[in-house]
Formats: C-alpha cells, sequence, structure tokens
C-alpha cells in the first residue's frame, strides 16, 4: 500500500497499473479524482473499518520493524533494516537526551520563559532523525511538534515565532541558513531554548556564533546514523562550548570504540576508525547480505565509516569519512577540519571540500563555496584563514557557488554532486 498526498499521487499514477503486488494508493487530504481502481481516499477508506477489530498479531523483539533508506550523501543509498528493539532501545537512549536538552538553563542568566516545550520539524519523516529523534521522542515525553512541510529558512523563522518554538533541530546547513538569513532580526526567537544539529560535522565557529545570534538558546549536538537509529552521542550547554569540535559523550545503551585497520581498539586520543555497538544498531541492509556483512562484524560492532578518536572521559570527534577524505601524495586529509578553518572566513556561508583530480599527486584539495550575500571570497582569504594547518592541507583551488550547495532530501551537502558539477565545468573547459 502507498500512502500519499496529492503531489505523491500524481507521480505513482502512471505506474500504478504496472506493479502488480500493489493493493492500492490512499489518497491523504484531497478532492482530486483519479479514475482508477487502485486509488481510494484514505478517510473513505479508514471510514470501513469503523468498529471493527484489528487482528492479533505475535511480534518478537528482533523482527523488522520499519525500512528507512541511508541519505546517500557519499555513496548509492542503502536500506535499513530496522527492529522494534533497535527502535526502543534507541528511543530509550533519546529520552535522556531530550530530558537534558529540555531541562538545559537559559544562557547569560536570562530567566526561562513559561512557554510549554515544542519542537520545529524541519527533516523528513522518512530518516531516523526525523521520525525517532523528534517525532517518535515528542510523543513520549509530550512535546509539542510544529511541522514544516518543506525547508525554507524565512518560513521556519515565522513558525518559530507565530509557535513559541522552544527547540530546533536540524543539519548545520539549516542552522547557518537560520542565522545568515537577510531578515533574521524581523522574528522573535526569544522562545528558543536549544539550537540544535546533527547529521554532519557542523563548523565549531557555529556554536559561538548561536551565542551571539540567539538571546536564551543553548546548542546542542548529536551524532547517529540510519544504522543506530539516530543514536550514538549527545552535546550540549557548556560542555558543548567547551568541546565545539566534539559530538558528545556517548549516551547510555550504546558502545563506542575506535580501531585501527587490524580491528584493534585503540585508547584515548588515537585516531581510527569509529565502531558502535548496542541495541540500537540495525539488523542488516535490506537484500544486501554483501554490504551487511561488511559494515557489521562478527562480534555485533558497525563500521561507521567515520574517522574519530574519543577522549578520555568519553567525548567522540568524529574527524572525517573514511571514504571521503582526501589523498593528496599520500597524505590522508580531513576533509572537515579544513572544513572548519574555511569557516572562520566571515564571507563564507557555506563551504565544502573535496579532492580533485592531480596527474602526480592523486588529489589536489579544493574548496566550494557559496558567500554571504553581497559579499565576495578569494582564494588568498581561505588559503590565510588555513595558515594554521598543514601546508599540504591548504586548499588550491576555489569554485565560487551561485546559489546555496546541493543538498539532499534531509538538508546535508551532497559532495557527490558537487562533484560532479564541477567534472562537467572541467570538461568543458579542456574541450574549449
Amino acid at each position: 500500500m502507498i500512502f500519499c498526498d496529492e503531489q505523491r499521487c500524481d507521480a505513482v499514477a502512471e505506474v500504478v497499473s504496472d506493479i502488480s503486488t500493489l493493493s492500492s494508493v490512499l489518497l491523504w487530504r484531497s478532492k482530486k479524482k483519479y479514475n482508477h481502481p487502485k486509488i481510494a481516499s484514505y478517510t473513505d477508506t479508514i471510514a470501513l473499518g469503523y468498529g471493527k477489530s484489528l487482528p492479533l498479531v505475535e511480534l518478537g523483539k528482533d523482527d523488522p520493524a520499519i525500512l528507512m533508506y541511508t541519505s546517500g550523501t557519499t555513496g548509492k543509498p542503502k536500506g535499513v533494516v530496522q527492529t522494534n528493539r533497535g527502535v526502543t532501545h534507541a528511543l530509550n537512549a533519546a529520552i535522556v537526551q531530550a530530558l537534558v536538552g529540555m531541562s538545559l538553563k537559559p544562557k547569560g542568566g536570562e530567566k526561562p520563559t513559561n512557554t510549554p516545550n515544542s519542537i520545529l520539524l524541519t527533516v523528513p519523516l522518512f530518516h531516523a532523525t526525523g521520525l525517532h529523534a523528534i517525532f517518535l521522542l515528542s510523543t513520549i515525553v509530550g512535546r509539542k511538534i510544529v511541522m514544516q512541510y518543506k525547508w525554507d529558512a524565512e518560513r521556519a523563522l515565522q513558525l518559530i515565532e507565530r509557535e513559541k518554538v522552544t527547540h530546533f533541530t536540524g543539519v548545520p546547513t539549516m542552522v547557518l541558513e537560520l542565522m545568515q538569513h537577510k531578515n533574521f532580526d524581523m522574528y522573535d526567537t526569544s522562545t528558543l531554548q536549544q539550537i540544535g544539529g546533527g547529521g554532519a560535522p557542523p563548523p565549531p565557529s557555529m556554536v559561538h556564533d548561536v551565542g551571539k545570534k540567539f538571546k536564551r538558546a543553548a546548542p546542542t549536538q548529536g551524532y547517529g546514523m540510519t544504522e543506530t537509529n539516530a543514536v550514538v552521542t549527545f552535546n550540549s550547554g557548556d560542555a558543548y562550548v567547551l568541546r565545539p569540535t566534539s559530538c558528545g559523550q556517548v549516551v547510555p545503551f550504546v558502545q563506542v570504540e575506535i580501531w585501527d585497520d587490524n580491528h584493534s581498539s585503540l585508547g584515548p586520543e588515537q585516531v581510527g576508525r569509529v565502531m558502535v555497538k548496542g541495541a540500537n544498531i540495525m539488523k542488516g541492509y535490506y537484500k544486501n547480505p554483501k554490504a551487511t556483512r561488511e559494515s557489521i562484524t562478527v562480534d555485533g560492532f558497525l563500521d561507521t565509516g567515520d574517522i574519530g578518536k574519543l577522549s578520555a572521559d568519553n567525548f567522540l570527534y568524529i574527524l572525517d569519512r573514511a571514504k571521503d577524505m582526501v589523498i593528496r601524495g599520500g597524505e590522508n586529509i580531513s576533509c572537515a577540519e579544513v572544513e572548519a578553518a574555511v569557516y572562520e572566513v566571515e564571507a563564507v556561508a557555506e563551504c565544502a571540500v573535496i579532492g580533485v583530480p592531480h596527474p602526480t599527486l592523486q588529489e589536489e584539495v579544493a574548496v566550494a563555496v557559496y558567500a554571504k550575500e553581497g559579499q565576495e571570497i578569494t582564494l588568498e582569504q581561505i588559503q590565510l584563514a588555513c595558515g594554521n594547518l598543514a601546508k599540504f592541507k591548504r586548499p588550491v583551488h576555489l569554485f565560487k557557488w551561485p546559489e546555496r550547495l546541493p543538498r539532499g532530501a534531509t538538508g546535508k551537502i551532497v559532495k557527490k554532486e558537487i562533484r560532479s558539477m564541477i567534472q562537467m565545468l572541467q570538461n568543458k573547459q579542456s574541450k574549449l
């Protein structure tokens, strides 16, 4: 069955007859009539069952509960099979996060408001952050959800003011767009108590920018992925300000280790692959046993594909994606480290560091940037901001983007699209 709105129904209507296993398409809140026996009104269909009992179904803790797809920002999306046990354990850990976030003291001695807790839902419900960490979690802790149909920074500001929103969670690009919007000062954001981000490494400067832009809001950040039901670490308040490059402490019910290439666990401050174990881990990738074997070890650790380190007090630092590093002359360069430096340039609204081919070095460091309105960015400015980095890490190519960098459905910047567009541009230039 497909449950959808009118826009999605228009998209599938032409192929409904071709899908033999499809029983029906239930259309939500639309008066539009479709001349097809499989397309029906959701409300009318549900009415047929009034007064009837649902059949009893036996459910096991490790039975599949939901199928979600990874965002695909670094590769082809994969189906993630999540179990009843995985979802509920993730929610148990997330409850701790929510209660901590909802109880954070306003910064700067500001008096707390009497505004009931509410959160702005800006990310899709077909990803773990939106469905688990915001929607289901808010239902459990009794927090109002303000749902935004499609991300737009000014619309978000309008909803925050109108609905007196107290909590905001989105990917870092959303937080940046919110703070950088030209009409930011026109809206009342004083009810916000928490500005959170996740899904991608935020620039360290964002922590301090939150403190400047918002009257009461404390910064928060979480780390997780679809394969972990969105939950691994949490960072908030003073701890986040003191450790702006950390994605937080490991939450209850979850175990994190840093491994070397020989699958040996490393000590504090040593850099390696981030491995996660817990009841919140997925059952596997849908119809992809090979990918499952490559990602989950025999003793139950999930290879996140991230490179990072753990501090002595169990704070996790994500340094880069294992498959998304720039390799220059045999040197591995952390894109996240370079991006953090580039964001120090005042004129930079968004940036993404990638590798571009080089005939002898294999790759060179390049950066794609979108400038704040009315400002210019030069390669010299970028290199100056990266002055504290080793010389081989500094960008040697600058690509100025005329609009916001391309992003996926969750709002995260999609580097593979940036690479593809740059490659097309270079191919055209080589033919001139």
